[in-house]
């Protein structure tokens, strides 16, 4: 791998770090597992990436790392196949809060939080909470939803979090010749999603909260 140059070297280190995640949370849950009940190994492929991620000081706080992403009334979207990370080591994920105003909720084709309308997938970890209440992650074209708290929630709020079936994204060309791709109402409401379009099946979603919910 050292022969790799670092480019090359950072996606198979990402690669490597979500599928030890998500291995983890799959296997901490099946009785036939070795590692049934166990999150150690998740916890150790963060540590080999960020050092000293557990540390904390002798009033409790955490000792190494800072930082949180907050996303209220705003978005993280692909529209071309594009995949979604993020990796927060010092804090949490704010996608949106409890208490948005029913114009941000419900904004039709212009959707808030993290979306991935072709095939495209949304993964990440941060420290702390991971908070979408009335906000979205969702993917539409049979990409997959990983998330890892290490610390604390996944909360997902009202919103659903099971997969379902949606109408196949519009596709627009403008004067100009810019190609998007515009959601036809199917990305309404809340939660956290793999949503089925065209045909399509959907893709997985892993929740992962050692210490949480």
């Amino acid at each position: 791998m050292r022969a790799l140059n670092a480019d090359t070297q950072r996606i198979m280190v990402r690669e490597m770090v979500y599928s030890a995640l998500r291995t983890t949370g799959r296997d901490f849950n099946n009785p036939n597992s070795a590692y049934a009940g166990n999150y150690e190994r998740g916890y150790a492929a963060l540590e080999r990436v960020f050092p000293g991620l557990r540390e904390k000081n002798e009033d409790g706080s955490f000792k190494n790392y800072q930082g949180e992403i907050n996303l209220f009334a705003s978005r993280i979207k692909t529209e071309r196949g594009g995949n979604i990370e993020f990796m927060v080591p010092g804090g949490g994920v704010v996608v949106g809060l409890s208490n948005t105003p029913e114009v941000l909720v419900n904004t039709g084709n212009d959707v808030l939080g993290m979306l991935t309308v072709a095939k495209g997938n949304v993964r990440g970890f941060a420290r702390d909470h991971i908070l979408v209440n009335q906000s979205r992650i969702l993917t539409v074209g049979g990409g997959y939803v990983l998330l890892w708290s290490s610390e604390g929630d996944i909360d997902a709020g009202k919103g659903k979090k099971t997969a379902t079936a949606v109408p196949p994204p519009v596709i627009r060309v403008d004067a100009q010749g810019n190609v998007t791709q515009e959601l036809q109402g199917a990305a309404s409401g809340s939660g956290i999603g793999a949503l089925s379009s065209g045909g399509i099946k959907a893709g997985d979603i892993d929740l992962i909260a050692p210490r949480g919910r």
